[in-house]
Parts: structure tokens; sequence; C-alpha cells
């Protein structure tokens, strides 16, 4: 079963903003980081259709993706909550997978992964985050962290939701997946992890290759 994605690129970015552009075009290896979240998840087997919420603090990102065969959703970019729940308004499937516009490690595997765990877990929202002391080893300073199954972790903002109840309003049961992938773990907010993920991508030559 396939399962529309939403990309998440309303945001004001504000802890990267000396970069001097939006967070999801920002260049790494070439391309907008936007884009290699756009192509892993069009190369996942689990995914149906791609929607991208953008918001008046994006405008620049709403222009890139003006040609690209995705579904531009846009949002007030005042609060995430209410944008997330008029995004999900415009979708279709059950369930939806969910992730920010600053993730270019993200990968058709990990996407598809995160899925099937969701299904394996029976609840209605299903989550990612990896160790606090892994991040803190690649050089990735978290400004905050929680208990996973015992472990202090940071959450990623790659997840899984049932749409429909969600919508409804009803209480959704929650689970957690604790990875080490870095494909689902490294977000860029800072100059530092941008740099971080430039080396992982340019070690894979994932920029050249694609999937």
């Amino acid at each position: 079963m396939k399962i529309d994605a939403l990309i998440t690129a309303g945001g004001k970015g504000s802890r990267i903003k000396e970069i001097g552009t939006e967070k999801p075009i920002i260049n790494i290896l070439g391309r907008p980081i936007i884009d290699y979240v756009i192509d892993a998840l069009k190369a996942a087997s689990s995914i149906k259709d791609i929607y991208i919420s953008v918001s008046p603090n994006t405008p620049l990102t709403k222009q890139h993706l003006k040609d690209m065969d995705v579904n531009v959703v846009d949002t007030s970019g005042e609060e995430y909550c209410i944008d997330l729940n008029y995004s999900m308004n415009q979708m279709t499937t059950e369930e939806v997978f969910i992730c920010p516009a600053d993730m270019p490690l993200l990968s058709p595997s990990g996407i598809d992964s995160v899925i099937e765990g969701y299904y394996k877990s029976g609840v209605h929202s299903y989550s990612v985050a990896a160790p606090y002391s892994l991040l803190t080893s690649l050089g990735i300073k978290p400004t905050y962290s929680l208990p996973v199954n015992g472990v202090q972790s940071v959450f990623c903002g790659v997840s899984v939701l049932d749409r429909l109840d969600m919508l409804s309003m009803k209480s959704l049961t929650e689970g957690y997946m604790l990875t080490e992938n870095i494909d689902l773990i490294i977000n860029i907010n800072t100059v530092n992890e941008l740099k971080i993920a430039e080396e992982v991508l340019a070690s894979s030559n994932r920029s050249a290759s694609g999937y």
C-alpha cells in the first residue's frame, strides 16, 4: 500500500539565516536541499503522491517548486499545528509520511523502513528519533533531548500519522522508531550541520548517482 508524503517547507529557518536564503533551497553540492528530499520520496516504493507545504516565509521555495511534479500547499506559516492540519485536509490517503525539507540525506530505503515500522507498530502516530549521544558524536549539538525507550534521544521530524484519525481529533496512540540510520537523523538547522551533511553526501557520491 502506498501513502502520500508531506514535506514541510514553510518555516522561518531562523537558526541558519546567515546563509542568506530560505532553508529549503540552500545549495548543497550543487543542488537545493529540498531536491534531495523530493528525489528520495519519488524513489521510495511506499510513497504515492508528494505534497509540500510552503508559506509567506518561503516564497522562493514556492517558485522553485513551480515546474516540479509535486503538489504545493499554501499555508499561513504562523502556527505549525494549524498549517499541518490544513495540509492534511488536502491529501488523500489514510496515512501520511511527514518529513521536513531540511533532510538531504533522506533515502528511499530509510523512508520505506519508517513506513514499514509504522504498520508493524499498530499505533496511530509513529515518530523517528536518534540517540542524543550519536548526534553529539557526529559534531551536532541538539537543543533538547527526551527519553525514548530509556535512551536520551532527539526527534528528527520524520513521522507517519493516521491522517483521518488526526483530522477527526481522536486521541492518537504513539510509537517510536529509535534509529542510528544517518539517512533519517540529520536536519540542517545550522551551518555546522550543513557541513556535516555535505561531507556525508560527498563520501556517498549520492549527489552524482541519484537513486
